[in-house]
C-alpha cells in the first residue's frame, strides 16, 4: 500500500533569515522548498523487508531518513521512526493528547517508513518535514479551526481546518526536540502549511509575501548543479519569468552538519548572560533588518543588510562555515558579486547565496567546481 496523494507530501523548508537569531528572539522568514519533499509510505512487495519487533532498537540513531544522494532504506527508516515513537511514549503525558500513538505503532508494525528526497543534516528542514508528515497522519485535533487572530487577511490557511497556529507551532517544537534537543517548531510549521511564513519577534505568525523571485536564464545555463550529471534535471526547474539579474541560490558544501551540538554551543556563546550577549543583540538586529528590508522589496531592498549579516557570520560564526567555502564567502563580499549566509545550523550542508550578478556568480562557483542550486519562490 502506497500513499500517492500530493497532500501527503511535505516539502523541505528554506529559512531565508533567522537561523540561530530566532533563538534570541529575532523575527524569522521561511518558505517551503518544493524541490525536495518527503512522505510516509507503506512498503509494497518490492520494498518489503523483515522488520524487527516493535521495541527500542539499540544503536539506531535519531536521525531523519532521507538524503536523496544516499537514501535510507525502508527498514532503517522504519526503525528510526520507532525511535521517534519511543520518545513520544516516554513523554506520553504530552503526546497522548496530541497524537494517536497506538495507530502510529500499529502502522510501524506494518512497515511504515519515510520516503524522502530532502538532504539529511543539510539545513533544509528534513526533521521538520518528518514531523509534519507524522502529525498530519496521526493528529487527534482533526476538526480544529484557526482563530481569526492568528492570521490577518484572507489566507488559504484560514480554510484548512488545522488548529491554532501558536499551539501548532508549540506542538511541532515538542516533536522536533527529539532531533535537536531544542526546537522553535517553525520549520515543521512551514512544511506542514506549505507556505511562506513570517515569525515576528513577538511570536505572532503571518503569511509572507516574498516578492516572487526567479533567476535569469543565464544563471541556469552557467550553474554547476549538485550531484553531477542529471542530479537536477532541467525539466523539474520552473521557467524564469523575468530577465532580472538577481538570484537566490544554494551552495552545496558536500558535507553534513549536526544541528544539536551547534545550537547548544551558540546559546552558550550568544544567549542571555553569556559573554557574547551584546553580539547576540547585534545578530538579532541584523536579522531583523534583513527581513524588514526584504519584505519591502526583495533582494534590491535588502542587499546592504544582507551584506552586513554575511560579514557578521563570517566573523563571529566562522566555525560554522565549512573551511573550503570560507574564501568564496569572503571574496563574494569583497567584490560585491554575491553574499553568502548560513542555511540552517551550518557546519556543513547548504549555504544560502544572494546575488545581483547572477551569471557572474554562477560562473564563479562553476569555475571552482562548487555545485549550486537555484531557488524559486513560486
Amino acid at each position: 500500500m502506497v500513499m500517492n496523494s500530493s497532500d501527503d507530501h511535505f516539502p523541505a523548508k528554506l529559512l531565508l533569515f533567522g537561523e540561530y537569531s530566532l533563538l534570541l528572539g529575532s523575527p524569522a522568514l521561511s518558505m517551503p522548498f518544493n524541490r525536495f519533499q518527503a512522505a510516509l509510505k507503506f512498503p509494497n512487495r518490492e520494498t518489503t523487508e523483515k522488520l524487527q519487533p516493535l521495541q527500542d532498537e539499540p544503536g539506531v540513531s535519531p536521525l531523519l531518513p532521507g538524503p536523496s544522494a544516499n537514501p535510507v532504506q525502508p527498514m532503517d527508516s522504519n526503525l528510526q521512526l520507532r525511535k521517534l515513537l519511543n520518545y513520544f511514549v516516554e513523554n506520553h503525558h504530552i503526546f497522548n493528547l496530541l497524537l494517536d500513538l497506538e495507530r502510529f505503532g500499529a502502522d510501524l508494525g506494518n512497515g511504515l517508513y519515510l520516503e524522502s528526497e530532502i538532504p539529511q543534516q543539510y539545513g533544509m528542514g528534513s526533521s521538520g518535514a518528518l514531523c509534519a508528515a507524522v502529525y498530519d497522519r496521526y493528529r487527534l485535533d482533526r476538526q480544529g479551526a484557526f482563530e481569526s487572530v492568528d492570521i490577518d487577511g484572507s489566507s488559504p490557511v484560514l480554510r484548512s481546518g488545522y488548529g491554532n497556529l501558536a499551539s501548532l507551532r508549540t506542538t511541532f517544537g515538542l516533536m522536533e526536540s527529539f532531533f535537536h534537543g531544542r526546537s522553535s517548531g517553525f520549520d515543521p510549521l512551514v512544511s506542514f502549511l506549505k507556505m511562506a511564513l513570517l515569525l515576528e519577534s513577538d511570536g505572532k505568525i503571518a503569511p509572507a509575501d516574498l516578492h516572487l523571485f526567479d533567476p535569469p536564464e543565464s544563471f541556469l545555463k552557467a550553474a554547476l548543479l549538485p550531484g553531477g550529471d542529471g542530479a537536477v534535471a532541467p525539466a523539474v526547474l520552473p521557467r524564469p519569468s523575468s530577465s532580472r539579474n538577481s538570484a537566490v541560490f544554494l551552495v552545496d558544501s558536500g558535507m553534513q552538519g549536526r544541528t544539536g551540538p551547534l545550537v547548544n554551543d551558540f546559546l552558550e556563546r550568544f544567549g542571555p548572560g553569556a559573554k557574547y550577549n551584546d553580539k547576540g543583540e547585534l545578530f538579532r538586529s541584523l536579522a531583523g533588518s534583513c527581513i524588514s528590508d526584504w519584505l519591502s522589496g526583495g533582494i534590491d531592498a535588502s542587499w546592504n543588510a544582507i551584506g552586513r549579516l554575511s560579514m557578521f557570520q563570517i566573523t563571529e560564526l566562522r566555525h560554522l562555515v565549512p573551511p573550503h567555502l570560507q574564501p568564496a564567502w569572503r571574496e563574494g563580499l569583497q567584490t560585491g558579486m554575491f553574499s553568502l549566509k548560513l542555511c540552517g545550523s551550518g557546519g556543513g550542508g547548504f549555504l544560502l547565496g544572494f546575488t545581483r550578478s547572477a551569471e557572474s556568480a554562477a560562473r564563479y562557483f562553476n569555475d571552482r567546481k562548487i555545485p549550486l542550486l537555484p531557488v524559486y519562490s513560486a
